[in-house]
């Protein structure tokens, strides 16, 4: 340890000449990068202030222009070792209590020099663990200073203790405002209860994510986050709640106005006035609106089971399935034809329909149906059959009645240029429907069941993946999907169901980006063939969000798991360090008094009692300095340091511990070591102390590319799958899951009742 020093730069003020030349002997032994001396405080304040690379200073308590103590108001970042002959147990302790970080009494054979090699690296690591310490302090306090979402911290009753400026940037409040407020007092009264009822679940130990409240700003402004919260305890008590709203106001609006437009959407389609409807290539309908329903006299299961030509008027039959092979003969793209529908109930109405092929999606030649809307032109035809017999009166009466010609023109004139007019609103209907479909906010994708190929897509759907159209029909959605055996399980549910599927897939864009949907997807007829209809919604924005959130937390539980540990090793330190110091002075006086000529028979006893206190003192400060922070664990490994805990709980236990390692085992990181012991400590105290059992095993192991820690016993276990019974076992499980989520540890429990308990962690190294 001591070649170490070779890294470091030490600062020695002494005016004694011969203290200052045994230390630079003894030093030099140990060596060092290079050591500044000075004889008097003014000195060392002269070096100081121009050397910015001392790391430790060693200073003599009485020096010619003060003592050492007037250094430390000096000296803010740099640690200090006072070395005296003073061994006054008051002045250490004023030392101590100043900043310096040990106190060395000056002895006859030097064997203070002998230490301070390894008490110099210890106050220099000391003070850098201090300074990382309070760094990590700072980010994470700017985090949270700076976070977006509303972050606050309550008491048991609901008082707040701590909020961020978001939080008041969001309610409108000032700092001064909130003095003597609750939770209460921010949450809208419509969800008084809701709240009540979250904290009275997190004070039973449940986590809450994702409930929604409405809270409200001091001006009256509702205002909707997504609540995440949690308990703090302390001696088995809450100590405080934590709670992060996230505003999510602005995204539930445009929700509501998203389904409001779908609803706007259905609604133009089925109220339309226009017979809407889809046949496939043999005429068997496959889609028909509210008004063809209500035209036809049919119901729609009756419809759907129906050809189109069952509803053609006798008289048309032949000429409609004429005109339509023509149309499908010479691929003509729409045709507009007029004909008599015979309903239900015997009525004849004249139709006139606008109809366009509709083509596989596989080759785009290939005809699969028609696409129609037809209106109800019964009441034109009537006039124009009125006009025709007039026409024929006229023909007949033409040489009597030649002065009305031109009046009768000019009525004939006047219904051609209706009859235009009808067949341009026609065809206007046609692209109002096809608008509707495109501008939907939503990719909303026809695929084949089998082969899951894009037949139809709407422009959104073009848009959200970057492709064009000539490109995006015809793919298969197999080759855009992130998980191909998720959604091929996926489509196989929507195939064999009669009910709508709702699913998360992940895709990637025509540029390899990712995109997250909602899928809502079911099995229908399309041109008379099964097929699946995909309403497809963007969710990129929140998952991503998600994530952000998740590594948030996870920085923020790692820290706190540091700060712990740190503060272990500091206790354990200073128990060691500090309290065994003093009883093992406290020992040498008693030594030094039971020389004295003047005691007693009994008075040597008592001393010789006072001893064995001490001893057993010295004892439990290590045990209690171990338990800590086991030194083993730090210098030679997990193994080894799982090892002595099964050695010294066999010491005391009835229980049977038994410990499996082997010589394969590699050393982790320090910090996931240390996440390992503190789960392998927290497991064995719960099996000795709720399992009843007879026998307790602890193996760890390396496994291919993953360290294994399992804990088994052969106790009462129990329900893990039961909610009240995880509830009665505490935090232990808890604190296993978070560590493990933590470093990224496999986590796994397998426990039956009265059949025992097996916990399992696995690393990948």
């Amino acid at each position: 340890m001591p070649e170490t020093l070779k890294y470091y730069s030490l600062l020695y003020i002494e005016d004694d000449e011969i203290d200052k030349l045994t230390f630079e002997r003894q030093i030099i032994k140990s060596g060092y990068r290079r050591c500044q001396y000075a004889s008097s405080i003014q000195e060392a304040l002269d070096v100081l202030k121009v050397d910015n690379d001392i790391d430790v200073v060693i200073s003599d308590y009485n020096l010619p222009d003060g003592t050492a103590l007037d250094l430390i108001h000096h000296i803010s970042k740099v640690p200090i070792i006072f070395v005296t002959g003073v061994g006054d147990e008051g002045v250490a302790v004023e030392a101590m209590k100043a900043g310096v970080y040990d106190y060395l009494v000056k002895d006859r054979e030097c064997n203070y020099l002998k230490k301070l090699p390894i008490t110099i690296l210890k106050a220099i690591r000391y003070t850098k663990n201090q300074q990382a310490l309070k760094e990590t302090e700072e980010r994470y306090k700017d985090l949270f200073e700076n976070a977006i979402d509303i972050v606050q911290i309550l008491d048991s009753k609901g008082n707040f203790i701590f909020v961020n400026p978001s939080w008041y940037n969001t309610l409108e409040y000032t700092p001064s405002q909130i003095n003597g407020m609750t939770i209460f007092d921010i949450v809208h009264p419509e969800y008084i209860n809701n709240i009540k009822n979250i904290i009275q679940r997190v004070s039973n130990g449940e986590r809450i994510s994702n409930e929604i409240i409405h809270l409200v700003t001091i001006g009256g402004t509702r205002v909707i986050v997504e609540v995440v919260m949690y308990i703090k305890r302390k001696n088995d008590a809450i100590a405080t709640i934590h709670g992060v709203f996230h505003d999510i106001t602005e995204k539930t609006i445009n929700e509501d106005k998203l389904r409001d437009s779908e609803k706007t959407y259905r609604f133009l389609v089925e109220s339309a006035h226009d017979v809407i409807y889809e046949v496939d290539l043999e005429g068997n309908f496959t889609f028909v609106n509210a008004q063809g329903v209500s035209i036809s006299g049919y119901l729609l299961v009756e419809l759907l089971r129906m050809n189109f030509i069952n509803l053609v008027y006798d008289k048309h039959k032949e000429s409609i399935l004429s005109f339509y092979q023509s149309q499908i003969n010479n691929k003509t793209e729409t045709t507009y034809y007029e004909f008599q529908l015979k309903s239900k109930d015997g009525t004849l109405l004249w139709l006139g329909q606008n109809v366009k092929i509709v083509y596989e999606e596989q080759d785009g030649k290939k005809i699969k149906g028609f696409f129609a809307v037809a209106r109800d032109i019964t009441e034109r035809k009537e006039l124009e059959e009125k006009l025709r017999k007039m026409n024929a009166s006229l023909e007949y009466r033409i040489k009597e009645r030649t002065a009305l010609l031109s009046e009768t023109n000019m009525e004939l004139a006047h219904e051609i240029k209706l009859r235009k007019k009808t067949t341009l609103a026609l065809k206007e209907s046609e692209q109002d429907y096809r608008g509707l479909f495109d501008n939907a906010h939503d990719a909303i994708i026809i695929l084949t069941p089998d082969d899951e190929v894009v037949i139809e897509a709407n422009d959104q759907a073009l848009k959200i993946y970057g492709y064009s159209r000539e490109e995006f029909i015809g793919m298969s959605i197999k080759n855009i999907s992130k998980n191909t055996v998720n959604g091929t399980g996926h489509t196989y549910k929507v195939k064999n169901s009669d009910s709508i599927q709702t699913f998360d897939i992940t895709h990637y864009n025509k540029k390899g980006e990712e995109i997250f949907f909602e899928i809502n997807a079911s099995s229908v007829k399309y041109s008379g063939v099964e097929a699946i209809l995909s309403i497809n919604r963007d969710v990129t924005k929140r998952k991503i969000t998600e994530k952000e959130l998740e590594v948030v937390r996870r920085n923020y539980l790692s820290a706190l798991i540091e700060g712990q540990e740190l503060e272990r090793k500091r206790l354990s330190r200073d128990l060691h360090d500090g309290l065994g110091q003093l009883i093992s002075a406290a020992k040498m006086y008693l030594k030094r008094l039971k020389q004295s000529s003047k005691m007693d028979t009994k008075d040597h006893e008592l001393i010789d009692d006072l001893g064995e206190i001490l001893d057993d003192t010295v004892k439990e400060v290590r045990k209690i300095s171990h338990n800590l922070m086991p030194s083993v664990l730090q210098d030679f490994g997990l193994s080894s340091a799982l090892s002595n805990v099964v050695k010294m709980l066999n010491e005391k236990s009835k229980e049977k511990i038994e410990y499996i390692s082997h010589s394969k085992i590699v050393r982790m990181e320090p910090e996931h070591e240390v996440s390992f012991y503190r789960i392998a400590q927290e497991a064995i105290n719960n099996a000795l102390k709720y399992a009843n059992s007879k026998t307790i095993s602890v193996s760890y192991l390396k496994q291919k590319d993953k360290m294994v820690l399992k804990i088994a016993d052969d106790g009462v276990g129990f329900n893990y799958n039961n909610r009240t019974s995880r509830k009665t076992n505490g935090n232990g499980i808890y604190n296993i899951k978070q560590r493990c989520d933590i470093m990224n540890a496999e986590f796994n429990i397998l426990s039956n009742e009265e059949k025992g308990t097996t916990i399992t962690i696995s690393k990948v190294i």
